[in-house]
C-alpha cells in the first residue's frame, strides 16, 4: 500500500507473476472482485482495473458463471508484437543503466538473474 506503483499495477503483476511461477494454473479461478477486494481491503474498482486489464492481455477470461479465469498459456504466447514491446519497455532501463555507468555485460547478467529467478521458483 506504500508504494508508489499503483495497487492495480501491483495486483495485475502478481498474478501473472503467480502464471509464471505456475502457482496459478490454467482454467484456475480467481477470487471474485468484489469478495479480492474485501480480502484487500481495497475498492472494487481498482481489482476491476487489474482483471480488466489481464484480460486484454491474454492472461484470463471473464464468464459470467466461474468470474476470472487463469487462461492457457497459448493464449498469451510471446508473439512479434510483444517482443517489440518488451524492447520498448526494457529500453529505459537499460539507457538509464547506460547513464550510471552498467556495462553490456552487467545489464545481461542483471536481465538473467531476474529471469533465473522468476524460474527457479516454478512450481511443476
Amino acid at each position: 500500500m506504500t508504494s508508489e506503483i499503483p495497487i492495480y499495477e501491483q495486483l495485475k503483476q502478481r498474478i501473472i507473476e503467480g502464471i509464471a511461477k505456475r502457482e496459478l494454473s490454467t482454467g484456475e479461478e480467481l477470487p471474485s472482485v468484489r469478495q479480492l477486494a474485501a480480502d484487500l481491503s481495497v475498492n472494487m474498482h481498482t481489482v476491476a482495473k487489474a482483471y480488466a486489464q489481464l484480460k486484454d492481455l491474454g492472461f484470463l477470461s471473464v464468464h459470467r458463471s466461474r468470474g476470472a479465469v487463469i487462461n492457457p498459456e497459448s493464449s498469451y504466447a510471446a508473439n512479434e508484437e510483444y517482443l517489440r514491446q518488451l524492447t520498448q519497455m526494457l529500453r529505459p532501463y537499460a539507457v538509464e543503466a547506460l547513464c550510471r555507468g552498467v556495462k553490456a555485460g552487467e545489464w545481461l547478467s542483471i536481465c538473467n538473474d531476474a529471469f533465473e529467478g522468476v524460474m527457479t521458483k516454478r512450481s511443476y
